[in-house]
């Protein structure tokens, strides 16, 4: 009950301060930052708790211009809840280094990708090594962040992706109570580059598909290549323009995934994709075609497999089409995610409206399936003359 007593009186302490500069905040201090104003959740204006009204309930008055709470500060400022922050072991970022606040993001990101846990590790690492030794996260400033986010000869790719790690690592921290505000708020970041996707037309896939049967004829009259090695990859690019698989999607494909009687395969059967959700992809029949030749009674495992017979590595499947596409005397810009592009493009091209190709695609939003509006432009006046026939 004392504890108690005490904890409510910090509280009240620091509440009738709450008005005071933030040099005449010593409690505070510990947080790093002045206090900031509790936000319903169910208005975008942030609120302030006044005194409880005659049914008991909390009384709350708008309070433009503040900012919410974070997280542990929402909760001290709550009387109902009992976290005390010079008491309560979660109050950690007082004393948090940066080098430790990485490590714990990256704890609470290991249910990704790997590659994608492999990104975060070495932006981040990166830019905690451009610190000084032990620097605390509350003291990392803008000025310290600009250098890494705009350093000179990185390219606009490289930059962007500095600055969206960073940017998800201080969002985290202040998601979670360790920072009250990300330093990155008032920080220029570089811009998105509005750039349409790499496509192929149906002449460029068969200039790659005949490139590999040239290459795979050549090495068989020299003896360097056996039946079913080079040629597999003209499956493989067949399935992927023929269903929007992307390349992981591909090596992770398992016979268990498909079925062909109802021409039908199940993207993320037994692995985790891109959006963490599975999704029905119907089989067209060219890839219809690569499975029925493909199969075997007693098929199992993965479609495609690498010598060794595990899973084929996308690394190596990125090479090799790149190889290929070079022999084809296609543009540098094509790889392998040209071919998620081209099933997209084909799609808007035939006039298949934008939201059945975002179903199948599995993208999250339309706005990411838009990007390939430009290409229907037919289908967009077909259907504006079949709407207004009359007037």
């Amino acid at each position: 009950m004392p504890a108690q007593q005490e904890r409510e009186g910090r509280r009240q302490e620091s509440t009738a301060q709450a008005t005071l500069p933030h040099g005449l905040l010593p409690r505070f201090a510990l947080w790093g930052a002045p206090p900031r104003i509790p936000k319903s959740p169910h208005q975008s204006t942030p609120l302030i708790p006044l005194p409880p009204t005659s049914g008991g309930g909390p009384c709350h008055t708008a309070l433009p211009g503040t900012v919410p709470l974070n997280d542990l500060q929402r909760r001290w400022a709550d009387p109902n809840d009992s976290f005390d922050p010079w008491l309560s072991k979660d109050a950690v970022f007082r004393t948090l280094t940066t080098q430790e606040a990485v490590e714990a993001f990256l704890k609470s990101r290991s249910h990704r990708r790997n590659w994608t846990q492999r990104k975060y590790r070495s932006y981040l690492n990166m830019f905690a090594r451009t610190l000084p030794a032990g620097m605390l996260l509350s003291n990392v400033e803008a000025n310290k962040i600009r250098p890494f986010v705009w350093k000179p000869g990185i390219t606009p790719n490289g930059l962007r992706a500095r600055a969206r790690h960073l940017k998800a690592f201080f969002s985290w921290a202040v998601k979670v109570g360790h920072l009250s505000v990300s330093p990155m708020v008032d920080l220029e970041l570089p811009r998105e580059e509005k750039k349409l996707p790499v496509y192929l037309m149906p002449e460029d896939v068969q200039r790659i598909l005949r490139a590999i049967e040239a290459d795979f004829e050549i090495k068989a009259a020299e003896g360097q290549a056996q039946p079913g090695e080079i040629l597999w990859l003209q499956d493989v690019i067949v399935l992927a323009v023929s269903t929007e698989l992307r390349r992981s999607e591909l090596c992770n494909l398992t016979w268990e995934a498909v079925n062909l009687a109802d021409r039908m395969l199940t993207v993320g059967h037994g692995h985790a994709t891109k959006s963490h959700h599975q999704r029905p992809v119907p089989l067209a029949p060219p890839a219809l075609d690569v499975l029925h030749r493909l199969y075997r009674p007693d098929a199992s495992g993965y479609v495609f497999q690498g010598r060794r017979g595990g899973k084929l590595n996308g690394d190596y499947l990125g090479k090799c089409l790149k190889k290929y596409a070079r022999l084809a005397k296609l543009p540098e810009n094509v790889n392998f995610h040209a071919l998620r592009h081209t099933c997209a493009s084909w799609l808007t091209m035939n006039g298949v409206p934008l939201r059945v190709v975002q179903e199948i695609l599995g993208h999250s939003s339309v706005s990411v399936t838009e990007r390939y509006s430009h290409l229907a432009p037919g289908a967009m006046r077909a259907a504006m003359e079949s709407t207004f026939t009359e007037l």
